[in-house]
């Protein structure tokens, strides 16, 4: 579609912010009020191993003490989980805004630790839904990014891992080690031999505790041996914040 096609487009069918419902009159998908919003979000420090929220650049990391979120070699992230980023991820997942993923992608493939980390795989897995969400809720958000990263970095997506356990969902917790038991079984690698011997980096939309991403890790290397393991997310939570529900 042309620019002269898409503004009479937009005359005839005015576009709407997808965090705040206001109407769009320029180009970009947010409106000014919320391109500032997510502009100042991007700019929070974080923790260049977790991707944790920290006071400083400097740091240190009060979430992972600069040790990372093993067995990850690190995790890169767009913005923190609240406000606008908050609003964006539960319009994906919730109101079907699909049509917000690839500018979500794009942003996130312009960070340089994201880009760092696409540069540095082979391999992409989204984090997978139980089969009775993915039917229900229709889509996998996950999946939806991860293709899109896999565009823009010219990496191939593999569904090697399975949920394999419908667990009750991690909102239900609110210590890092339930969580991490709420997930113990979850996931099965069911493609071991897409992911052995290569570099390999996990997406999924918002990391809160660190708890999916290490029970995917747990899965992957006990079902092969990945020459690396990286992580990419939308957004990571304050840990500090005591409302984490997503």
């Amino acid at each position: 579609m042309t620019n002269v096609a898409r503004d009479a487009l937009a005359l005839v069918v005015p576009r709407h912010c997808p965090a705040c419902d206001e109407i769009v009159e320029t180009s970009t998908p947010l409106c000014p009020a919320c391109s500032i919003r997510m502009a100042n979000l991007r700019e929070v420090p974080c923790c260049r191993l977790c991707a944790s929220p920290i006071p400083d650049d400097a740091g240190p990391c009060g979430r992972c003490k600069d040790h990372g979120l093993r067995p990850y070699r690190s995790v890169a992230r767009l913005t923190t989980f609240e406000s606008i980023t908050r609003d964006l991820v539960h319009g994906v997942k919730y109101g079907r805004r699909w049509s917000i993923i690839p500018w979500l992608a794009c942003e996130l493939a312009q960070q340089p630790r994201v880009k760092e980390a696409l540069v540095a795989s082979e391999i992409i897995v989204p984090v997978p839904l139980h089969w009775t969400k993915r039917l229900s809720r229709g889509f996998n958000q996950a999946e939806l990014l991860a293709w899109e990263l896999a565009r823009i970095g010219k990496l191939r997506v593999v569904s090697a891992v399975r949920r394999v356990e419908m667990t009750r969902s991690q909102t239900a917790f609110h210590s890092r080690d339930s969580r991490r038991r709420n997930l113990r079984r979850a996931f099965r690698v069911v493609r071991p031999d897409l992911l052995d011997g290569r570099r390999v980096v996990v997406v999924d939309d918002v990391m809160t505790s660190g708890a999916t991403l290490q029970a995917i890790a747990r899965a992957i290397r006990i079902g092969c041996r990945p020459a690396e393991l990286r992580a990419v997310v939308i957004a990571t939570a304050n840990p500090l914040q005591t409302d984490l529900a997503m």
